[in-house]
């Protein structure tokens, strides 16, 4: 397993530019399984219908879940 929450050299989420999108279902990694993720922030409020909420994808098979302190991604020393 990987740590999840690494990004691509094109500055997208590397398991996002492994998996596909499917309608009704959300993206599907490359193995099979339906991504997660995590929340980075609390919902921000962008005006009096719109809500913002940062999140970090990940597959639960494939990659370690991001762990998210003060609202950045720790990583792990190794």
């Amino acid at each position: 397993m990987r740590e999840g929450g690494k990004l691509g050299q094109d500055g997208q989420w590397l398991v996002i530019t492994e998996s596909v999108y499917i309608e009704n279902k959300g993206w599907e990694h490359q193995c099979g399984e339906t991504l997660e993720a995590v929340v980075l922030t609390p919902p921000i409020l962008d005006g009096p219908e719109k809500i913002t909420v940062d999140k970090i994808p990940y597959c639960p098979i494939c990659e370690v879940a991001p762990i998210v302190k003060d609202g950045q991604i720790q990583r792990s020393m190794n």
